[in-house]
């Protein structure tokens, strides 16, 4: 999940600065816009480099800016919803944050069982105060230090709603207060698979064990092993050992051949189990002996989707606000070191503030199939080689630069850029190697087997 989200290096963040680049040709003047790569590599330094330091992200200054994020994604996924507070202090930036656990933010609070001295929202459930279009407007959590007071002594902290970034999935509509944990759709299906794998494994413990038991005839009394709490004596089944049973009763056995096809039944379960949350059957329980190659790269382009959509909704939730609050911060605060020793500050916000994050992507599963297939669609006018490497995850500008800056690089040690054609190469056939024949008569016999050893003799 976290790797799929979020990736080995987390959310790339992609400057979108254009500036205008005035170019003649034919004595006419013309005008387009190009990126601007200078400030693109600025903030992207800054973001990357200087603020991602965990003195100046952090509040405590123990986690570097790539940990935040996955322990919060971490949480949100586990626990259903995440709260990130800003707190605003003497730091590198004047701005940093901390992970507050949901569990802190009691559920169970709500209008009543706050004083009426100490209310200040016209409204409150699960924790968070709204007001009267049921905007957020507060978030209460458990503090030692905190300045509410409950009826039974639990001191709460109430914390303003724009000091708070709450992350959770709305599922289920608008009015939907708190999250819920991401595995709750599969929670029963995987309780019962649980429950029906202490059965199988118990049945066939028991099957394994098994021993047997003589029955006295005419005695007149049985001594246990112990004795129940009604004071009865009861015999504890050994493995392999027979025992003996109590006068007047005899044994009768509850005989059954289940699990009989057990494979299917844990097949049946762990499909459910998987499509609740949205991933591939043969990911989840590592069986690939019953899928082909088709099914397979169905299931994983289909999977790959969902992660995608889970990147923007994370973007949405979490890198935007968090990089925009950062930014406003470090430009009212210190400033932002610009491109020709430019220190760019509050009037830049909003330029600055036009950047995306581009999550991960994922190796092709038939890379020369989809290498021909895009060359067909280029060659089309169906598609462009930027929006190519854009669904790659790379910033076209990007490729582009650092193919110039390659390409100058090889010049300098007398090198070419020149890639063989090897398709030619590899389609050829040699001549003294024909390719074999299917036509009839052309398979060896028995015959020519059997001159062709009398010759070797």
């Amino acid at each position: 999940m976290l790797d799929n989200v979020l990736g080995p290096k987390g959310s790339i963040l992609r400057p979108l600065y254009m500036t205008d680049r005035v170019s003649i040709s034919d004595d006419v003047e013309r005008t387009r816009e190009v990126p601007d790569g200078p400030l693109r590599k600025a903030i992207t330094k800054w973001w990357t480099k200087q603020y991602s330091r965990k003195e100046a992200c952090h509040f405590r200054e123990q986690l570097w800016l790539p940990e935040i994020k996955r322990a919060a994604l971490q949480r949100c996924v586990r626990d259903g919803d995440l709260f990130i507070e800003h707190v605003f202090d003497d730091g590198p930036y004047g701005f940093r944050v901390q992970i507050i656990e949901p569990e802190r933010c009691p559920v169970e609070l709500n209008q009543g069982a706050i004083p009426a001295r100490s209310r200040v929202d016209v409204y409150v459930s699960m924790g968070i105060g709204y007001d009267q279009h049921m905007r957020p407007t507060a978030y209460y959590f458990r503090d030692k230090e905190g300045d509410v007071r409950l009826a039974g002594g639990t001191r709460l902290r109430r914390v303003p709603a724009e000091r708070i970034t709450h992350i959770y999935a709305r599922d289920l509509g608008e009015d939907q207060r708190r999250g819920l944990p991401w595995v709750t759709v599969a929670l029963l299906r995987a309780k019962m698979l649980a429950g029906l794998e202490d059965a199988a494994i118990t049945k066939a413990k028991s099957a394994a064990e098994q021993g047997g038991f003589y029955e006295q005839q005419g005695a007149d009394g049985f001594i246990g092993d112990q004795v129940d709490r009604d004071d009865n004596e009861v015999l504890i089944g050994r493995a392999n050992e027979f025992q003996q049973v109590p006068t007047g009763f005899e044994l009768h056995q509850i005989k059954s051949d289940w699990p009989r096809d057990w494979a299917a039944i844990e097949k049946w379960n762990l499909r459910a189990v998987a499509s609740g949350w949205g991933i591939a059957y043969f990911f989840l329980a590592q069986d690939y002996e019953s899928i082909n190659f088709s099914a397979g790269k169905l299931g994983i382009l289909d999977e790959r989707e969902m992660w995608c959509g889970l990147q923007e909704w994370w973007a949405r939730e979490m890198e935007v606000p968090h990089f925009e609050i950062a930014l406003g911060e470090a430009l009212a605060s210190t400033g932002i070191p610009g491109p020709n020793d430019q220190l760019l500050g509050p009037a830049d916000f909003e330029l600055l503030r036009d950047v995306e994050f581009q999550g991960r992507r994922w190796p092709s599963v038939e890379p020369d199939k989809e290498w021909s297939a895009n060359q067909r669609r280029v060659a089309m006018r169906e598609t462009s080689v930027p929006e190519l490497i854009r669904a790659r995850g790379r910033d076209p500008f990007e490729v582009a630069q650092e193919a110039a800056e390659w390409e100058e690089l090889l010049a300098e040690f007398g090198l070419s850029m020149a890639v063989p054609d090897l398709s030619a190469q590899s389609s050829a056939v040699p001549e003294d190697d024909p390719e074999p024949t299917n036509e009839p008569g052309s398979e060896p016999t028995e015959d020519d087997d059997e001159d062709e050893y009398a010759n070797e003799e």
